[in-house]
């Protein structure tokens, strides 16, 4: 389910400065299996390099808290902020606060807080204070672990949907915000673990790398059971509590008779996962969808030919956001028969690769997921994340 890992450093992977062989191995593993690792940390740049002696097995770097990003395979460092005032350095020193200096952060002890007011007080600096269990971070206002994670996937081209953030300490949360799903070990502080899908057992890198090596490489995390992460469809008439499905690993079935209204309710499905920015790609065989390119992130595409399909689910490498719809209604149906089954086998390959897109709505299903339409494995429902509309959701002869 995962293609990316966003994994904090100290407290999540590492212990006294060192990861253990446990998790180098499990993160190695993950690589191989095509998860991007990026690692992330309040640590400044140059001090990472001194304690972390594997920076070239992760895709990308997040260090001092958000505020520098480093490619290892490009040897690439983008910094996101200004480097520290000399002036605020000043007023550190003459006030006897030990700190560290970055490339953008200050990092000192939480006990300085009141003196380190005073300090940015007096040198007319204005920076964010943020809180790393006992360590107190200074940065440029709006830099944190989030927004450089935020960035890295973007230049990946990978879906925040699709990210897991595993950290441990206050600073995480921002981590947790920009990631769809969230984790930590056992030993997290109390506010991290309130906001976490799931809880490890264990602490540190060992907890990890068991999470890694077992459930999150082997898609066995429970994500339909997650609250967090349910797509509301209506109502529930006797309680008036609202009627939800989860977004992920599962399929679902919309079947009713004639001009009960099942355009309507898939499309209200369809609205909902675009405003919880899952992408989504709609076969659309009689044109009845034409309607959502109103909608923000919406491509609307007439599908001709094998090329015209190709070029609109292609929008999805350049947008993990984005909703696509083919409509197929101008083509004959044996025409739709030949396209459906290229545009499902393209959506399996990109999924392999990208995670996109995560949901698949196929339209008046009853015309061709047949046995005398498409075969079983062109569909890949083991793949879940598909929906069908129909009103026969039995063919003769069909395999059930």
């Amino acid at each position: 389910m995962f293609k990316a890992l966003a994994c904090d450093f100290d407290g999540t992977l590492a212990s006294d400065d060192r990861i253990g062989p446990a998790a180098l191995g499990a993160l190695a593993k993950a690589r191989d299996e095509g998860i991007k690792l990026i690692l992330v940390t309040g640590r400044t740049f140059f001090e990472l390099t001194r304690v972390c002696e594997c920076l070239d097995l992760f895709d990308a770097v997040v260090a001092e808290n958000g505020a520098v990003l480093y490619f290892p395979r490009d040897a690439m460092i983008r910094d996101q902020g200004p480097e520290p005032p000399p002036r605020l350095l000043s007023e550190l020193d003459q006030r006897g606060i030990d700190y560290q200096v970055g490339r953008v952060i200050v990092g000192t002890s939480r006990a300085d807080e009141p003196r380190v007011y005073e300090a940015l007080e007096a040198a007319g600096v204005s920076r964010d204070l943020v809180y790393n269990r006992a360590a107190l971070m200074l940065l440029p206002a709006g830099i944190a672990k989030g927004k450089g994670v935020e960035h890295v996937l973007r230049s990946f081209g990978l879906s925040f949907q699709d990210a897991l953030a595993l950290g441990d300490a206050e600073n995480d949360r921002a981590l947790f915000d920009v990631c769809a799903w969230a984790a930590c070990p056992g030993n997290a502080v109390s506010e991290l673990r309130a906001h976490a899908d799931w809880i490890f057992a264990g602490e540190n890198g060992e907890s990890v790398a068991a999470a890694i090596t077992g459930p999150i490489i082997h898609g066995l995390l429970p994500a339909r059971q997650s609250p967090r992460h349910r797509i509301a469809v209506g109502w529930v008439v006797e309680t008036s509590e609202p009627a939800t499905i989860p977004a992920r690993d599962v399929n679902v079935l919309i079947h009713g008779d004639l001009l009960s209204g099942k355009s309507w309710l898939t499309g209200v499905l369809i609205e909902r996962l675009i405003a919880a920015r899952y992408a989504v790609c709609v076969l659309d065989p009689e044109g009845d969808y034409r309607a959502l390119a109103r909608l923000p992130r919406v491509t609307w595409a007439e599908v001709s030919d094998r090329l015209a399909l190709d070029r609109a689910l292609g929008q999805f490498g350049r947008d993990p956001e984005a909703c696509v719809v083919a409509d197929l209604s101008a083509l004959s149906h044996s025409q739709k028969l030949e396209r459906i089954p290229a545009g499902l086998e393209w959506i399996r390959n990109s999924r392999r690769r990208t995670g996109l897109p995560h949901w698949v709505l196929l339209d008046e299903a009853h015309y061709s997921a047949h046995r005398e339409g498409i075969a079983d494995e062109a569909i890949g429902m083991e793949d879940k994340g598909f929906c069908l509309a129909t009103y026969r959701p039995s063919w003769p002869g069909t395999p059930s």
